[in-house]
């Protein structure tokens, strides 16, 4: 470690309010606060960025959400406003995203790096799930589970890890396409 630049920080046993710690690259023992330690001692799971998808509005082309109620296709038309493409009673009737994005861009309670069964068997029949395809044909695929109590679990197609929100989430993705029709 000497000479890479690096240094660690060794913490011992605490004292009465304090903590006693050692830097790599000194001698000395010196003490540290309550507060400084509790903000070194965090899990990795709290430093996790738990937005589950961040959103490039302007670079979508299609939307697909299939819920419960409804299967809806949508796509931007040239003038960049989203159209109903299905269900066939709503087509090309121009729609409202409002609430479809804001659902999507809300950020989880916790990031769970290895789901139990119980979280992967309702991902494995997602009550709800969203296709994002962007102007160069890349589709990202959101799946939304059953409610689990006040929650439900977030899967991205190709990224590791399984995101835990509220069940508002599912709420506000289980429209009716009369619900997004303007």
């Amino acid at each position: 470690m000497q000479g890479s630049g690096e240094r660690g920080l060794f913490v011992g046993s605490k004292t009465e309010d304090d903590y006693y710690a050692k830097s790599s690259d000194r001698a000395e023992v010196f003490k540290i606060t309550q507060s400084l330690y509790d903000k070194l001692n965090v899990k990795v799971s709290a430093l996790r960025d738990k937005q589950i998808i961040k959103l490039d509005k302007d670079a979508l082309s299609n939307l697909r959400v299939n819920n419960s109620n409804t299967p809806l296709v949508e796509e931007k038309d040239k003038d960049g406003k989203w159209m109903i493409k299905e269900p066939a009673a709503k087509k090309d009737k121009e729609a409202s995203t409002f609430k479809i994005f804001s659902a999507l861009e809300i950020k989880a309670a916790e990031v769970l790096d290895k789901p139990g069964a119980s979280v992967s068997g309702k991902l494995s029949h997602p009550a709800v799930e969203v296709n994002l395809t962007d102007k160069d044909g890349k589709t990202t695929v959101l799946k939304v589970s059953s409610a689990d109590g006040d929650d439900v679990y977030v899967q991205v197609e190709s990224r590791p890890g399984v995101y835990k929100v509220k069940k508002q989430m599912l709420d506000d993705l289980s429209f009716k396409a009369d619900d997004i029709s303007i």
